[in-house]
């Protein structure tokens, strides 16, 4: 059988946020300070996207990858535009799932692994087909958020997930690609991590502008 590396154009699935920000063009990356993601969003000539990349900052890593590229396939006998038979079942171990987002087929073979599908529906829907027409690759059910802070006193964290939780409440998490920052904000504190490490670069007193630094 094939051996799936999860990797699109020498990413892969779990790569640190550091070797995605290198490999990955600058202009395609943005924050979205909905989902706490560095998204990198990229499309063809004809303004369909090809490859949506999903890196979380709560684990600094690359946990989701939707490729729509038709110059890609995984293995020869799933390339886009292919015909999904009983046989490519059998072989991949697929089975139906409903997503939220679009019709996939997972694979109890390759668990990160869906198949994205588009009907084709010929005249008699009856003998409606279904086609590949893109890929996931996905880790997001790899790591939990927290429930609760690490530290009781915020002024004390060592690193980005000490205090996520009450971050990500407060809604004020913003991120410097640029500097490689995460920025937070919390009882009047500026919190500034290191988006590589995640450790603590400074904490700054927003009335005073006085900085507590921590491990600096």
């Amino acid at each position: 059988g094939i051996t799936m590396d999860y990797e699109y154009k020498g990413i892969r699935l779990g790569d640190g946020v550091e070797k995605a920000l290198d490999k990955l063009e600058r202009e395609y990356i943005e924050f979205d300070k909905l989902l706490n993601d560095l998204t990198y969003s990229k499309k063809n000539e004809k303004d369909e996207e090809i490859v949506y990349i999903l890196i979380h900052i709560l684990v600094g890593r690359v946990v989701f990858i939707h490729i729509r590229d038709k110059d890609y396939y995984p293995a020869e006998d799933i390339k886009i535009g292919t015909i999904i038979t009983e046989e490519l079942k059998e072989k991949y171990e697929l089975y139906y799932d409903e997503d939220e987002y679009f019709d996939v087929y997972l694979s109890k073979k390759y668990p990160k692994f869906a198949l994205v599908l588009e009907i084709v529906d010929y005249v008699n829907y009856m003998n409606y087909k279904e086609r590949i027409c893109g890929y996931t690759f996905d880790d997001q059910d790899s790591f939990d958020y927290p429930k609760k802070d690490e530290v009781e006193n915020p002024l004390e964290c060592k690193n980005f997930e000490d205090i996520f939780y009450s971050l990500d409440r407060k809604e004020t998490i913003d991120v410097d690609i640029e500097k490689r920052e995460i920025i937070g904000e919390l009882n009047n504190y500026k919190f500034i991590f290191d988006l590589i490490t995640r450790d603590i670069k400074s904490i700054q007193n927003m009335e005073t502008g006085e900085f507590l630094r921590t491990s600096m």
